[in-house]
């Protein structure tokens, strides 16, 4: 159940936090290393790729997703890697059903705050989702658990999947966290299903002291399907967030979905929120917003753009008062892409990756794009093998960059994989690999969008939270290098 509804929250909630930059020593050498577990493996997360750099000596904090052998359960693990990949610690998290962990971020010397989603409940239903304090060695401190539990009767259930999929400290101390939630009525006997209008969704905002305890929480979005799927603290105080629309803003919608963005300020009012429409001829179309990044004068928003039989990646850059400076769309034609993520890169110009299907690649390969500072590409390159191959995590610093996720291609089972690189050139796969880089020449095109301004205010919500035992787990994961550092 859980791997299905993920499947689905991918295409909502991917995105990513910049880790403060790194010496040049850090990312001096080029190495490419891979990960396997007992079953499928993910470095990264499903929700949220992420990898960060210590703050107190060198070497990287990451988190993995590691199946079991033949059985559909998985755990999130918190692995701590020297700076060449090899694994010097890992703490996996989970019980006899899905654990997974969605974000990390430091909480200085003392250890780390982790956001995740289980199953691994006596609830029957898609899950829960939690947040946790561990130390320097992954041992928990103490864990919270959010979200009602699922109810369900003889004829019908009411469905309930909550996820944090974010967290950002807090200047006062402690940390937000943000996500979403779906609530409504599912059917559970033939012919009974349920449609857009017996659910709801909505995005989530909630403030932690540093002990755990909730200070506030506060809900954003309309009636029906709508929801932000991305966070990010801004340096000026307040928050960007980004998501999808159906119905907010506007007496009747003029299409299946639009791109939503929200600024607040630090107690989370809103200060400003836009729902973009992109044009196609006039055509109804359905677009995805899946991250906003804080960059210097404004923000950079990925999105999926779809009309008829192909999705196409977004790219859209706002000024700090949410008025668009451009934006541009970017795929070829019978292309579906999916999941696009962009950064910004210490040379200037950003940096885009996104998942792609097309003709014998229907498996799914990534795309990556540089941009200049107008959305104009300076190079495309797409990674990938015969079989799933998902590298949309992406980490900077001052003198170079690593991509990371999973492959399919080298193996029965899925692998994670970190390619470190020096510079900010294209990526280079080894010739001996069964991955390969190939150049690209992805179209891209001026999009024309309509901005609609929405008066709609936050929430205050009292969703359930209780004490959680978060279990730790050993779980075996082998590190291989398909490029040795230096060579």
């Amino acid at each position: 159940m859980k791997r299905l509804i993920m499947a689905v929250c991918i295409v909502l909630t991917i995105s990513f936090v910049l880790s403060s930059a790194a010496t040049g020593a850090d990312q001096a050498r080029e190495w490419i290393a891979t990960y396997s577990g007992p079953g499928d493996t993910i470095i990264g997360a499903q929700s949220f790729p992420k990898l960060m750099h210590r703050e107190t000596s060198d070497g990287l904090i990451g988190v993995a997703v590691v199946g079991s052998d033949g059985e559909l359960v998985e755990q999130g693990c918190l692995i701590d890697l020297s700076t060449e990949g090899k694994i010097v610690r890992k703490t996996c998290y989970g019980g006899e059903r899905d654990d997974s962990i969605t974000d990390v971020i430091s909480a200085g010397e003392a250890g780390f705050y982790l956001a995740g989603h289980t199953t691994a409940t006596t609830d029957p239903g898609p899950g829960r989702t939690w947040v946790a304090e561990v130390d320097s060695r992954g041992r928990v401190k103490w864990s919270k658990l959010f979200g009602p539990q699922w109810e369900n009767t003889e004829e019908d259930g009411i469905i309930s999947n909550y996820n944090l999929i974010s967290l950002m400290k807090s200047p006062e101390g402690g940390i937000f966290a943000a996500g979403y939630f779906v609530t409504g009525l599912a059917g559970k006997r033939p012919p009974k299903t349920f449609n857009p209008g017996d659910i709801e969704m909505k995005g989530w905002l909630v403030k932690l002291s540093s002990s755990g305890e909730v200070i506030w929480q506060k809900t954003y979005g309309g009636k029906d399907i709508g929801g932000f799927t991305s966070a990010r603290k801004v340096q000026g105080g307040g928050f960007i967030l980004a998501g999808t629309t159906f119905s907010l803003g506007i007496k009747e919608p003029k299409g299946p979905a639009d791109l939503w963005v929200i600024k607040t300020d630090d107690s989370g009012q809103v200060e400003w929120q836009y729902r973009f429409d992109k044009k196609l001829g006039g055509a109804p179309n359905f677009d995805l917003g899946v991250n906003a990044m804080p960059v210097e004068n404004g923000y950079i928003v990925a999105s999926v753009a779809r009309y008829g039989e192909e999705d196409n990646t977004w790219i859209t850059k706002l000024g700090p008062d949410g008025k668009v400076e451009w934006s541009r769309t970017y795929g070829e034609k019978a292309t579906r892409s999916t999941f696009p993520i962009a950064w910004t890169l210490p040379d200037g110009g950003y940096f885009a990756s996104v998942m792609t299907f097309s003709g014998k690649r229907e498996p799914g390969n990534t795309l990556f794009f540089r941009l200049d500072e107008e959305g104009n590409v300076k190079w495309q390159r797409e990674v990938g093998g015969s079989s799933y191959d998902c590298l949309l995590g992406f980490q900077a610093t001052e003198v170079g960059y690593s991509i990371f996720g999973t492959t399919g291609s080298l193996g029965s089972k899925r692998k994670g994989i970190i390619a470190n690189y020096s510079g900010f050139g294209p990526p280079t796969i080894p010739e001996t690999a069964a991955l390969e880089t190939r150049t690209t020449s992805a179209d891209s095109q001026r999009a024309s969008l309509e901005r609609i301004g929405i008066s709609s205010e936050f929430r205050l919500e009292k969703i359930p939270v209780s004490s959680f035992d978060l279990e730790i787990h050993q779980v075996k994961l082998d590190q291989q290098y398909l490029k040795e550092p230096g060579n």
